[in-house]
């Protein structure tokens, strides 16, 4: 029989030697740097989130300006049009209220609508003091109206009279159909 192997390591060396291969273990897996890696990918990602949400705020602004823009533009546009014909050659029959109210009544025939939209032609309003065009505005009301003949009123209305734009719209559903309340305007000559 052979006597038991002597130790190499006394207790001490021992438990000093596991202690050292423990860190040495712990070095090579360096818990703390992913940690911050990760962390670092975290808030990196939030920056980006937070980028993208103003990225597409600031172009939803600017969208909604350019659109502004637009209608301005063209009732810019239009006032200028209606200030060179006043120039050049005013006539007071040509923008009667009774052409344009009698244009809009007769085009309920044409798109469908069962029951004739209820005019209301509301006063004039007018660019400025010495300015010789004013707004007509018409609000009109269509009651238990199919919505496909009622949008194809407006669009019909809009291409009859030139110049003509719809400044509201409310639609509300009813058992028989909708009530649909919109208003046109349209620059014209001062009477």
């Amino acid at each position: 029989m052979s006597a038991p192997a002597t130790p190499i390591f006394s207790a001490d060396e021992e438990r000093a030697v596991r202690a050292h291969a423990a860190a040495v273990a712990r070095r090579n897996r360096p818990a703390s740097l992913l940690l911050a890696a990760g962390a670092a990918v975290v808030v990196a990602l939030v920056f980006a989130g937070l980028s993208v949400s103003r990225a597409r705020s600031a172009q939803r602004a600017v969208e909604s300006a350019a659109a502004t823009r637009a209608a301005v533009q063209s009732v810019v546009d239009q006032i200028e049009a209606l200030r060179a014909e006043s120039a050049s050659a005013r006539t007071d029959g040509r923008y009667s209220r009774r052409l344009q109210l009698s244009t809009l009544a007769a085009i309920n025939q044409r798109v469908g609508l069962d029951t004739p939209p209820v005019l209301q032609q509301n006063p004039p309003r007018s660019s400025g003091p010495d300015s010789p065009i004013e707004k007509r505005i018409v609000s009109v009301t269509m009651v238990n109206a199919p919505l496909a003949a009622a949008l194809r009123w407006i669009g019909e209305a809009q291409r009859a009279i030139p110049g003509l734009f719809v400044t509201a719209i409310e639609l509300r559903p009813t058992p028989a159909g909708w009530t649909v309340r919109v208003q046109v305007a349209r620059w014209e000559l001062k009477r």
